[in-house]
């Protein structure tokens, strides 16, 4: 089964910046972009970048990287304790996603 995952970058920046009161997460997120595929029961790689603003990535604590669906409807979490500064992370996209395209 293949992963549409155009809501999967809103997913990084939402699980980072949660951790904030005010957003202004350093979080940008450069993979996926909103065309990615990834396929279910398969490793995918998330990066991103630091954009300079504050908090600076190396300030920020660990985020979580979750899948967030149509109409931001949370599907699962991916990954946990993701260090910020790593700037990537692989993640596994689980079989059994109750439908194909997110």
């Amino acid at each position: 089964m293949r992963v549409f995952v155009s809501y999967f970058v809103e997913a990084l920046v939402i699980a980072t910046c949660m951790q904030y009161a005010t957003v202004f997460a350093s979080v940008y997120p450069t993979q996926p972009i909103a065309r990615t595929t990834f396929t279910s029961g398969k490793l995918a790689l998330i990066t991103w970048r630091d954009d300079w603003r504050e908090p600076l990535l190396k300030h920020m604590d660990n985020m979580r990287i979750d899948l967030y669906g149509n109409n931001s409807e949370f599907i699962t979490t991916l990954a946990k304790n993701v260090s910020p500064v790593t700037r990537t992370h692989s993640v596994f996209i689980p079989p059994g996603l109750k439908t194909a395209s997110y």
